[in-house]
């Protein structure tokens, strides 16, 4: 017999799926990926085994699409501000900006949780963060060679990682702001953006972050 969708059977599903997605959230961040189980997911979210696979596989499969969620959220918000910079410079400095401050400010648990996963999943948000870097670099810096700017594009993600998670296990003291700002201006500073633009695209950071306060 097949399953038959309806918009109500579709609702629940979704429902259903938001509820157990918030508990492995809540409980990834107050005990840790490892020591969370299924049955703990099941209970705090009000559900049953059966349902929780009938959506997921098995926990790596829950944090996977837990992270996905996040991911596409983190990135949406980063897109909206990046439509509003030419690229560039300015356009590189806004992302960084955003996704850092996200990442070490309202997404600092799923960081953490991300980093505590599972090494596949772990991989996985790895391989599509670092892909949109390099689109973002690629749009930004035309006249640089292939190798450059795949160069350019690792650099930048992998000392966005390196400081976003001394951060969320406590090991650097600085603000989430401060943290970000650095990092602008450490990739520009390497890319060889001269120091005028690199205060330019600092300012812009600052305009376009006042400019969507002002929205809300």
């Amino acid at each position: 017999m097949s399953y038959r969708k309806t918009s109500r059977s579709e609702k629940v599903r979704a429902d259903s799926m938001k509820r157990i997605l918030k508990s492995a959230r809540l409980l990834f961040s107050k005990h840790g990926y490892a020591a969370t189980t299924m049955q703990n997911i099941v209970t705090d979210a009000e559900t049953s085994i059966g349902n929780l696979y009938f959506y997921f596989a098995n926990k790596e499969d829950l944090l996977k699409a837990l992270m996905d969620e996040a991911a596409q959220q983190n990135w949406a918000h980063a897109d909206e501000i990046a439509a509003m910079v030419k690229p560039g410079p300015a356009r590189v400095a806004v992302v960084v900006y955003t996704n850092v401050t996200s990442l070490t400010g309202p997404i600092r648990d799923l960081a953490r949780i991300a980093l505590e996963g599972s090494p596949a999943v772990v991989q996985h948000i790895i391989d599509i963060h670092a892909a949109r870097m390099r689109t973002l670099i690629n749009e930004s810096f035309p006249g640089r060679s292939k190798t450059e700017l795949e160069l350019m594009a690792a650099a930048v993600f992998g000392a966005n990682r390196a400081c976003v998670e001394q951060f969320v296990f406590g090991k650097i003291g600085a603000r989430s702001e401060q943290i970000a700002e650095f990092l602008v201006r450490w990739h520009l500073h390497a890319m060889l953006v001269p120091e005028k633009e690199i205060t330019n695209a600092i300012r812009t950071v600052s305009a376009v972050l006042a400019k969507l306060r002002g929205r809300k």
